[in-house]
């Protein structure tokens, strides 16, 4: 009986493989549950059915009424739901303040899923070879967590990831100052893509960079400054500066009473303020929990993360240059860009790590090609990445899953892919020579 069962198993493998038009449509299935579940997510946790329910969209759409009466500053000062974007994002919004919220959140959902199933269709020219649609999948599975995650609270990490993936697909169609543009405004949008301007220079991209400068000026100040108005764009950008970048300071006071000089986030900040120093790295419990090996200063805390933030940069861009056989940057070389951006990100959340999608699709390839010449460790790498990932989620109960995120199990994530970008550009760059 079970060896019946399994011979039928083996038969319709064998025949999805061989069908390429089969592969296709178990692939055109599992995407449309994927896109379920999260229009599901984003609508149910936003208050689509239920008023009383709402996520970050709330703050989003309450910015972009404000945009139409220039009032955005306010916006900053909110007490239930503030803003805590760019004002860019707020203006580029500012149509859906037109619109009832419920209206409203399910054409921003549908947007933000449209820019991840766009993003999803062009990894494999992204990338390059040899990454299949077998790769890009499993690598949106591997990251699934952290888009549930972004489309449950209506963040913009997809848009983002949209954007970023989309200037360096104009980069590879030898477009570059569209590109260095692209990745601009997502810059605007979240500040953490501005960490991708380092490759640009290094990497002799003038063009790139340029467009880049370019887009900041055009997206970060013309745009929302002739949207808002002077006044209230100089107001709204003061007060972003405020509330999100004064904090991250090393003389700046906690910004939770309940929890003394709380580093919140997953990036490599918040894990070495959570191992060397006593601070509490469970934010969203009523306890304090410490999982410190030492208690050092915050300054020193943050000149460490500073000085290894900048030597994990410097790096991968002289790693990469020393390793790559042309002046373009490669599929593996992306991926790192994008990885390495999050990783050393002062304030890096959860849902920020969607960026590591196309580092997931590029170490499945990796470890699938690795697997067939004997050599194991690539698609060990890759499963410690998704072990690590799963941690993210409340699998394991409230408090073991609370305890851990205090080791920012999604920095170790990063850090594990960034390793296969590293290998695949190796013998990318030998099976070229």
């Amino acid at each position: 009986m079970v060896s019946a069962w399994l011979a039928k198993v083996k038969n319709l493998i064998n025949a999805l493989r061989s069908s390429r038009r089969a592969q296709l449509s178990l692939l055109t299935l599992a995407l449309l549950a994927l896109s379920g579940i999260l229009l599901h997510s984003s609508w149910r946790k936003g208050g689509l059915w239920d008023e009383s329910r709402f996520n970050d969209f709330r703050a989003y759409h309450t910015a972009s009424r404000l945009v139409l009466r220039q009032e955005l500053h306010s916006a900053y000062e909110e007490t239930q739901r503030p803003y805590q974007y760019p004002p860019t994002l707020a203006a580029l919004l500012a149509p859906l303040g037109l619109l009832p919220e419920r209206a409203a959140l399910v054409l921003w959902s549908l947007g933000c899923l449209a820019a991840l199933l766009w993003t999803f269709r062009v990894l494999d020219e992204l990338l390059g070879p040899p990454v299949t649609g077998l790769d890009k999948f499993l690598g949106l599975v591997l990251v699934f967590r952290l888009v549930e995650s972004d489309f449950a609270n209506s963040n913009a990490n997809t848009l983002v990831l949209g954007l970023v993936a989309g200037g360096f697909l104009l980069e590879r169609r030898q477009r570059p100052a569209w590109s260095g543009f692209a990745i601009a405004l997502a810059a605007c949008v979240k500040v953490f893509p501005a960490l991708i301007f380092p490759w640009m220079l290094y990497r002799g991209r003038w063009r790139m960079a340029l467009g880049f400068l370019g887009g900041l000026l055009l997206w970060g100040v013309v745009v929302p400054g002739t949207i808002i108005g002077p006044s209230d764009f100089a107001a709204s950008f003061r007060a972003w500066h405020r509330h999100m970048l004064a904090p991250l300071s090393p003389d700046a006071p906690s910004a939770q009473a309940s929890a003394p000089d709380y580093v919140p986030g997953q990036s490599l900040r918040s894990l070495l303020h959570h191992l060397l120093r006593r601070t509490d790295s469970t934010a969203h419990d009523e306890e304090a929990v410490a999982v410190n090996l030492v208690d050092w200063p915050r300054p020193a805390v943050e000149w460490i993360y500073r000085a290894l933030g900048a030597g994990l940069l410097g790096g991968a861009l002289l790693l990469f240059r020393s390793l790559s056989s042309c002046r373009r940057m490669s599929g593996p070389e992306i991926s790192a860009a994008g990885a390495l951006a999050v990783l050393i990100s002062p304030l890096s959340r959860k849902a920020h790590f969607v960026l590591l999608l196309p580092a997931a699709a590029m170490g499945f390839a990796l470890a699938r090609t690795s697997w067939r010449e004997g050599r194991r460790w690539p698609a060990a790498l890759w499963g410690a990445a998704f072990l690590l990932i799963v941690l993210s989620s409340n699998l394991l109960g409230d408090r073991l899953s609370a305890l851990a995120m205090a080791f920012c199990p999604l920095s170790l994530a990063a850090l594990l892919l960034l390793a296969l970008q590293v290998e695949a550009e190796r013998r990318l760059t030998s099976g070229s020579a």
